[in-house]
């Protein structure tokens, strides 16, 4: 509002600033009329939402929001109308109520977070769009409309963009479930359509996400990141549960009562390919058990996989470390090693984000053989920059 309809309505000015690094990274107001209910009762002074990019302000009576918006009730029309948060740069309220102004002020600064985690999430700017984004989760992360959506897939897109470490993978996990639950009947947002698809289409997954969950206090922050059962479809399900059972695993065994044997995958869920991961995910979970013989054959049967992805194999050869690393007395660390620089070098070319992961648990085996020097050239080999594709996050 211009400072000359200031002070003709005599209104009193609150303003929400978002502050990171000593910058101001957006800035959205409410203008609430001091001493004006009178007035407002009359309809004298409408409620305004000022909508980003568009010079004429939506003006009426706002009768509620949530997470899909602000809905309005213009001058001179009888019909509501709910605006999307991402659409409002700002709200200018006529009845002076500090209840209603706290309450507008909270989503106006997580609606300014997912605007502001989606302008620098395609400018590739992903450690500011991870910023943005989680400012914006308290309110918008259990909407199940369009905000969540943008939220959960932005957020996700975010985080492998700068490029995921062990310590990721907990909550890089729990928005790849929501978010391929929420892709259920539809698409990724049009808003990053030109971006990288992080979701692999059919299984429900992030190929540069596996579920390695390495140390034990990892695998227990992902059994409470990975969300309880939605009911939705059986193969989300299907994928959740065997998450859930390598955390578990990989936990120690004790894990959650949530991480129950999953049931055996089935045609009628998914692609021959989509049977195929929850296969490799079983042999996975086998492969970590603590009788020597089932991790055997496990081993065994992941190397004699028919994969037709890279991810696929990748996995499989992450599912083979994780198990020689369960060989007592160290015995099976040099193989792990080599099992982790396989997958690496075989996600190399089209997930380097999975290739920098493998890479850094081949260094961390590595270093716990006391191989310094050979755990940062293996680092040095998968770092972003030294392979091609590595743009592609």
């Amino acid at each position: 509002m211009a400072p000359s309809a200031a002070r003709r309505w005599g209104t009193a000015v609150v303003e929400v600033r978002v502050w990171t690094a000593g910058s101001i990274l957006g800035f959205a107001c409410i203008v609430v009329p001091a001493g004006a209910l009178l007035a407002a009762s009359h309809g004298l002074i409408p409620d305004t939402v000022v909508i980003r990019h568009v010079q004429e302000p939506v003006q009426g009576t706002i009768r509620q929001w949530d997470g899909a918006g602000v809905l309005i009730v213009r001058t001179g029309d009888s019909t509501p109308t709910t605006i999307p948060w991402t659409r409002i740069a700002s709200v200018e309220i006529a009845e002076p109520d500090s209840d209603r102004m706290a309450a507008m002020r909270r989503w106006l600064e997580a609606s300014d977070g997912l605007w502001r985690g989606q302008q620098r999430l395609g400018r590739g700017d992903f450690e500011m769009a991870c910023e943005g984004f989680a400012k914006a989760s308290a309110l918008f992360r259990d909407d199940d409309g369009e905000a969540g959506q943008l939220l959960m897939e932005g957020w996700l897109r975010s985080m492998i963009g700068r490029g995921l470490t062990a310590d990721d993978l907990p909550a890089a996990w729990s928005l790849v479930l929501d978010a391929a639950a929420r892709r259920v009947g539809s698409k990724q947002p049009d808003a990053f359509e030109q971006l990288h698809d992080p979701i692999a289409d059919g299984f429900g997954l992030a190929p540069s996400v596996p579920p390695l969950f390495v140390p034990a206090k990892l695998a227990e922050a992902a059994i409470a990141a990975v969300p309880g059962g939605t009911g939705g479809a059986a193969a989300q399900e299907a994928l959740r549960s065997r998450v859930l059972a390598i955390a578990a695993a990989e936990a120690g065994g004790e894990g959650s009562t949530r991480a129950k044997k999953p049931a055996k995958a089935s045609d009628r869920d998914g692609s021959v390919e989509w049977v195929a991961t929850m296969d490799l995910l079983d042999l996975w979970i086998k492969g970590l058990s603590g009788d020597d013989r089932a991790r055997s054959d496990a081993r065994e049967r992941l190397g004699a996989m028919p994969l037709t992805h890279e991810w696929q194999r990748a996995w499989a050869a992450l599912a083979r470390a994780r198990s020689w690393e369960r060989e007592g007395d160290g015995t099976g660390t040099g193989e792990a090693v080599l099992a982790y620089v396989e997958a690496a070098e075989i996600a190399s070319e089209k997930e380097p984000g999975l290739a920098r992961l493998s890479a850094q648990q081949a260094a961390r085996v590595l270093r716990g053989m006391g191989d310094n020097a050979a755990a940062e050239r293996v680092i040095g080999a998968y770092a972003p920059g030294t392979m091609e594709g590595s743009t592609k996050q």
